[in-house]
């Protein structure tokens, strides 16, 4: 058991001796995979009907360099945005309360709450950056007639495939309080268990 793991298994204990019903709940990177293979293809299908009916032709990044410098801001912005999205409604400090990192044995960056989190909270911050840079850009991107921020809205839609799972699982668990996992791609959800006088 690692580190990571002996400090959950404490925190599961420690939550079950307050009183809660302690589940924990994770989405497999296989079946993200799959989910995000399926959307790709459906990504590919609107994009080339909207740069069709806008202009006429199919536009693709021709410089490598600008696209990786480009990949790597929207990463940072997706990140900080679920920052963002867990802490705006009760204006939270980040500092010890917020870690941002990256995970090298599955190849995903990550931003997490550090303590439990009510439920809207939580959905809040795990739709954040598909609001902001999915949709919103998407939005901006046909207002303005902007490629490049059409390509930016359908990239981060399929950057926020895991987030709109885990949005989904947590709305379906529907716990009283969720905490985020530090390793897999899911979360521990506490329920409290009302006693009958």
């Amino acid at each position: 058991m690692g580190k990571n793991e002996i400090g959950i298994s404490w925190t599961i204990k420690g939550f079950e001796n307050r009183g809660f019903k302690v589940e924990k709940y994770n989405i497999p990177i296989s079946t993200i995979n799959i989910v995000a293979g399926t959307l790709t293809i459906l990504s590919i299908i609107v994009w080339i009907t909207v740069c069709r009916l806008l202009w006429g032709h199919v536009f693709f990044p021709t410089s490598l360099i600008s696209a990786t410098i480009y990949v790597a801001i929207m990463i940072v912005l997706h990140e900080l945005l679920h920052a963002i999205g867990f802490t705006i409604r009760r204006r939270i400090k980040w500092k010890g309360s917020i870690k941002f990192g990256f995970n090298l044995n599955r190849l995903f960056c990550y931003c997490i709450y550090l303590k439990p989190l009510p439920l809207i909270d939580y959905l809040i911050g795990a739709l954040f950056p598909f609001a902001v840079l999915g949709i919103g850009l998407f939005v901006i991107s046909i207002i303005i007639g902007s490629k490049l921020l059409l390509l930016a809205s359908i990239c981060n839609f399929l950057a926020c495939t895991g987030d709109l799972m885990l949005f989904h699982l947590a709305v379906k668990k529907y716990p009283s309080l969720i905490l985020e996992h530090p390793t897999d791609v899911g979360f521990i959800a506490l329920y409290e268990q009302h006693v009958d006088q």
